[in-house]
């Protein structure tokens, strides 16, 4: 009889157990109209203003970078062109000399380097060399990309002096 009730026990509480547990849910869809956060963020000038301030005033990389990618997501490349000047020219930054080099391709004709005029790809290409001589993993990517897995790219003096001659 004792062990008739503890199996009654033991049966009811794992009853109770296992049966007041919630139910998984299935996923809720997904909204797909609903409005990316990086046209949220283009679209509140406040917002894209005070953050470019903080870069460009303070050489605050992580403002730059959250305004600066919102652009690139946005293809808004011209903006991006105009705050990546001023952060290579004023802090050096890797990021934005290769931002400058993204924004320079994607302004030409079908995205291709070899459409440019020469003064415009060698522009380029001075920013995408100092962008990888000062360590951005992104501008390695590109010049494999753009000459062969093996590609060596001139350092960006060599570009620079082509530019200016």
């Amino acid at each position: 009889m004792k062990k008739i009730s503890k199996l009654l026990t033991i049966t009811s509480g794992l009853l109770i157990f296992y049966g007041c547990k919630e139910k998984e849910q299935p996923p809720k869809a997904k909204n797909y109209d609903e409005i990316p956060n990086y046209v949220k963020v283009n679209n509140d000038k406040v917002k894209t203003d005070s953050l470019f301030a903080v870069a460009l005033n303070n050489g605050d990389e992580k403002a730059y970078n959250d305004v600066s990618a919102n652009y690139i997501l946005a293809s808004n490349y011209k903006e991006l062109f105009y705050y990546s000047i001023i952060m290579a020219n004023k802090y050096d930054l890797p990021e934005a000399h290769y931002h400058i080099f993204v924004a320079l391709i994607n302004s030409s004709p079908k995205q291709n380097l070899n459409l440019m005029d020469e003064k415009t790809k060698n522009l380029a290409l001075y920013h995408l060399a100092k962008s990888h001589e000062l360590g951005f993993a992104s501008a390695k990517y590109s010049i494999s990309e753009l000459f062969g897995k093996n590609g060596k790219i001139q350092n960006s003096k060599y570009y620079i002096r082509a530019y200016f001659n």
